[in-house]
């Protein structure tokens, strides 16, 4: 896990110029009436409004294999840090998010005839979620994410 600083989507649009990197936009499992999932704050938000499909698109995914990782087209991933948009932000699914995400790249790395593929992941569950990022993230998804 490297820690770099700086505007994720501007970050992102280098890294893909180098390396298959894939955006992790941080998600929660909330579906709505018309089955689009709730991409209300943060870089879901950012998402939602420049790739106007994902929120219909992540709300099928989760309705049908559950509130997990899922490729959004275009080198994202959907990252889910809460069960629920309103809630704080539930550290043992950011631990599992991250377990899911390894294997997904490992996945995506075979599947794209590539060594490796990386993954941009804003600090999870932190800003909207409510964690804190050195005392309860970090130290939790350090060990999982290499």
């Amino acid at each position: 896990m490297t820690e770099i600083t700086g505007d994720a989507w501007q970050t992102w649009q280098k890294l893909l110029q180098q390396e298959e990197c894939f955006l992790c936009v941080t998600t929660n499992g909330t579906i709505k009436k018309d089955g689009s999932c709730v991409m209300g704050a943060g870089i879901a938000k950012e998402a939602a409004q420049l790739f106007p499909y994902i929120p219909e698109e992540l709300g099928h995914n989760i309705s049908r294999y559950g509130n997990t990782v899922h490729y959004l087209r275009n080198n994202m991933l959907s990252f889910p840090v809460k069960h629920n948009w309103w809630e704080t932000a539930d550290i043992e699914l950011i631990k599992e998010s991250c377990k899911t995400l390894m294997e997904a790249l490992d996945t995506l790395a075979i599947e794209r005839d590539v060594e490796e593929c990386t993954a941009l992941l804003v600090r999870p569950g932190c800003g909207n979620g409510k964690l804190d990022w050195e005392t309860q993230v970090k130290p939790a998804i350090a060990p999982i994410l290499d």
